[in-house]
């Protein structure tokens, strides 16, 4: 007979007004196309990835695969502003295609492309994706920062108006 088990906790707090601080991460995300896209229960890169924020002020990192290419955050889906478009690297090796970015796709809002780091350092605009959070602007990578985008804000509007849950992400 199937259990239910429901479970509550504290919403996460609401990013820093001056949006997200990033950094690389040194832990590489191994390559598992029978797993890729999907969220699955072992989070010990992730895990190993976060430990590597503790101290030193950046709200996230960012993961690359095992051949250096961009994967994502830690614990988010990575969108890049570039050429006037909003691009997120393909989850076919590694990676979670999570809801937010989902969405994003499905409405033509952005595409998918394979991105390196440079591409990212590069990028008119910077935002994070996640089911709980919505689409978080960052503000930094490093020592490169971005001042905030009016098309974050178009993108952000977009997802509170089809999704009123995220009205105050």
């Amino acid at each position: 007979e199937p259990a239910w088990v429901l479970s509550r906790h504290e919403s996460p707090p609401p990013p820093p007004e001056r949006g997200l601080g990033l950094r690389w991460c040194t832990t590489r995300l191994a390559a598992q196309p029978l797993l890729a896209g999907l969220k699955h229960c072992n989070r010990l890169e992730q895990v190993l990835a976060r430990l590597e924020l503790r101290g030193g002020g950046d709200d996230e990192g960012l993961l690359l695969g095992e051949e250096g290419e961009v994967v994502s955050a830690i614990s988010a889906n990575l969108f890049i502003l570039r050429g006037g478009r909003w691009w997120t690297p393909p989850v076919d090796r590694c990676g979670v295609a999570g809801v937010c970015r989902g969405w994003l796709l499905e409405q033509g809002l952005a595409g998918e492309r394979r991105l390196d780091r440079e591409a990212v350092e590069q990028a008119e605009a910077v935002v994070l994706t996640n089911a709980v959070r919505g689409i978080l602007p960052v503000s930094g990578l490093g020592t490169r920062r971005w001042s905030p985008h009016p098309r974050t804000g178009a993108l952000r509007a977009a997802l509170a108006a089809a999704h009123p849950a995220f009205a105050d992400s």
